[in-house]
């Protein structure tokens, strides 16, 4: 039975890398779903709907990254490693 891929994870996955597979994700499924649409496997309301799920979660991605730095500037993380 075949596994997939499987890779150990040298390094932590960050909310920045999660975003910015979702924006790679959504990208990819503009492309794809167009020709789903036109070989009829998929409606335009099903592929909007699929893409615009894709899209919100990558907000909500954004967003807490936007919160994070904020949070970061003020307590002035960035600038003392020690804190």
């Amino acid at each position: 039975m075949r596994k997939g891929i499987e890779h150990p994870m040298t390094e932590p996955i960050t909310a920045l890398d999660k975003l910015n597979e979702l924006d790679r994700e959504v990208a990819m499924r503009r492309r794809v779903y167009d020709r789903f649409i036109k070989d009829g496997r998929m409606t335009v309301p099903e592929a909007a709907r699929k893409i615009g799920i894709m899209q919100a979660i990558a907000e909500d991605y954004r967003g807490m990254l936007g919160a994070k730095r904020r949070r970061s500037e003020e307590l002035d993380l960035d600038d003392n490693p020690a804190a």
